[in-house]
């Protein structure tokens, strides 16, 4: 036997199909650390490596040795949660339970919880079970869904689960986070009896669906393993695992879906499967005017949720200025890099659920045009926004936004200046302003201000992007790579940042390490065609001249219209003294951009090679011409 893939797609409209008719099916969410992660909540991973750091400082030889004999590796270290939390706390457990209670104090339900709060209340998929300590879904339930959720946050009242529940239930194996959570390693080596008799009357009727579980809890995984024989028989529900984007399905994780033909599906977050799943249930969030007049605040974060959401959905594309070409032909051209890929489901989705809410329908509207590049469209809305609300900062941010695509930077600049007086902790508005300033040459200003926003969030991939932006332009390379290297690792699947660090490389004349770089951009993205150009390039200075053309003819085949490829190649075949394959390359090159003198002047220099001094005479004439006309131009 083995698993199955399931598309999204597939299991969100399987969901959908079996939740009626004559033999229905009941599914039940098993919650991990990552569900938490965009409510605010740090996950397991990054709580290990904060501890880790702690150890270290406060004393580097007992750390070293206690990771020694628990066999302790960078690449493992998330595997011993508890251990570290032991260690970390063991002297004055109150401080762990301190320490766990203010990182959760503050956290507020992401969008994918409220959405998860939809279906527990207006579906039979009713139940929750988690590793988490917080209360992220049942404030979700409370204040969004208005539903009174149970809450077993102890294993001394799971004798109240019954095997169907009547209302949304949350089942805290590890404890609620008031009643003496779990995170010693003996308190969560086994499942407690009675967590387990809960959970088989559980299993028994509803399928499990694993969401934001890394599987490194060794209580659950080792109740489950003992148990997936009942999986196999139908004894219980089977199961269906979420896997994060390129998550690897290995281990007992593996091991329990191949034993009992379970499914696993991919996806881009717990967020955007809650959003897709409740659009399918036909949910949506409620008018402002039904909402009880105390409930405000909570419809305002839920705008906020959803909005940031909608703008980590559509991120505006990156324009940047990249160098081409060797020597005295260098020039600098503008590359434009996608950010997302195509998001047309998730925004359906949004669309959908924000269908009763004008506002929020408008902003989202606006986010999608400017993506889109219709900067005037968005404008329009964004402004009626603004009259309609004046104080809010997220409109200004997004109207600052469509005049920096618009090319209106003095705009630009005023609007997300509003933005940051109004809230001066808005990331993204510092983002658009450091832009802006980097558009008006002001490069000391976009240092301070790329800096600020990565002050106020150090986990934000695009704030660290473009500090290093800046810092690559000002040349100080050494504080671009750290800076591309933290933007690369807060988003591994972010080609920009990968390519960047490799750009860097290369100009520190460390090529190998550069090489190596631009593979990984390929390996992310192998639809871009600049890493190939750039590795191309490399090859070509180092005399790899075989390789430099395999490169190169790659970057033609994914982009045969950009002439600079052809360019690259025609220098390569020059220096292999193939003139004929040189002067067809270079001649592409002038028939797709034919004003550009320094394709004129290496068509010269290959003439002048092959021989013919009056074609290379009127290649040199050619280019007199052009830098004539580009110097009138400048006058």
């Amino acid at each position: 036997m083995a698993c199955e893939e399931l598309s999204l797609n597939g299991f969100i409209q399987e969901m959908k199909d079996v939740t009626t008719g004559s033999h229905p099916r009941r599914f039940c969410f098993v919650l991990g650390a990552g569900a938490s992660r965009s409510s605010g909540i740090k996950s397991g991973q990054e709580l290990v490596r904060v501890w880790d750091k702690e150890l270290r400082e406060r004393n580097e030889i007992e750390y070293q040795r206690w990771r020694k004999d628990l066999d302790i590796t960078d690449e493992n270290m998330s595997n011993f949660y508890s251990y570290y939390y032991e260690k970390r706390f063991n002297r004055c457990p109150e401080d762990g339970l301190s320490f766990i209670e203010g990182i959760m104090e503050t956290a507020k339900p992401s969008a994918g919880y409220v959405m998860l709060a939809y279906i527990l209340a207006r579906t039979p998929h009713n139940v929750v079970i988690t590793t988490n300590f917080d209360h992220l879904t049942e404030d979700a339930v409370t204040y969004y869904a208005q539903k009174i959720p149970l809450v077993v946050g102890h294993e001394a009242l799971s004798r109240y689960i019954m095997g169907i529940q009547n209302r949304p239930t949350i089942i805290k194996i590890h404890r609620d986070l008031l009643f003496d959570p779990k995170s010693r390693t003996e308190d969560i080596e086994v499942l407690h009896k009675n967590w387990q008799d809960a959970l088989d009357r559980i299993f028994e009727n509803y399928h499990p669906v694993f969401i934001g579980y890394a599987g490194n809890d060794k209580s659950l995984m080792d109740y489950l393993w003992d148990n997936r024989e009942n999986f196999a028989t139908n004894k219980w529900k089977f199961p269906y695992w979420m896997l994060y984007k390129t998550d690897i399905l290995d281990g007992k994780t593996k091991g329990i879906l191949d034993y009992c033909s379970g499914y696993f599906v991919r996806h881009n977050g717990f967020d955007d499967v809650m959003i897709q799943l409740s659009s399918k249930f036909d949910h949506s969030i409620p008018k402002r005017e039904e909402f009880l007049l105390e409930a405000e605040q909570r419809y305002v974060k839920l705008e906020e949720a959803i909005a940031d959401f909608s703008d980590r959905t559509n991120p505006s594309n990156i324009v940047k200025n990249i160098s081409v070409g060797p020597g005295d032909a260098e020039d600098s051209e503008k590359i434009t890099i996608e950010q997302g890929s195509d998001n047309k489901e998730t925004n359906d989705a949004i669309a959908s659920i924000t269908s009763q809410s004008s506002s929020q329908k408008r902003y989202h509207e606006s986010s999608v045009l400017i993506r889109e590049g219709k900067y005037s469209d968005a404008i329009r809305i964004l402004e009626e926004l603004i009259a309609e609300d004046p104080d809010n900062p997220r409109y200004h941010y997004k109207l600052g936004e469509a005049y920096y695509g618009l090319g209106e930077l003095e705009k630009a600049l005023q609007e997300e200046q509003r933005a940051i007086k109004i809230n001066p902790e808005m990331v993204l508005a510092y983002i658009i302003l450091g832009q802006v300033y980097e558009q008006q040459g002001n490069m000391e200003e976009a240092l301070s201000t790329f800096s600020k926003a990565t002050e106020l969030d150090s986990e934000s991939g695009l704030a660290q992007y473009h500090l290093g932006e800046i810092l690559e332009t000002l040349e100080r390379y050494e504080d671009a790579l750290i800076s591309y290297q933290e933007a690369a690792e807060n988003d591994s699947e972010w080609v920009a940042p990968r390519y960047a660090i490799g750009e860097v490389l290369e100009k520190m004349g460390k090529l190998e390490e550069s090489l190596i770089e631009y593979q990984a951009a390929i390996e992310i993205d192998p639809s871009w065609a600049l890493p190939y150009y750039s590795m191309g390039e490399v090859y070509e200075e180092m005399k790899e001249y075989s390789k430099a053309l395999e490169a190169l003819q790659n970057a033609i085949g994914l982009e045969s219209d950009w002439s600079m490829s052809h360019f690259a190649i025609a220098r390569v075949f020059t220096a292999l003294e193939k003139y004929e394959e040189a002067m067809g390359a270079i001649l592409t090159a002038i028939e797709l951009e034919p004003n550009r003198p320094h394709f004129h002047l290496w068509s010269a220099v290959i003439y002048d090679k092959m021989g013919d001094k009056e074609a290379a005479k009127a290649a040199f004439e050619k280019v007199k011409e052009l830098r004539e006309l580009s110097n009138k131009k400048e006058d």
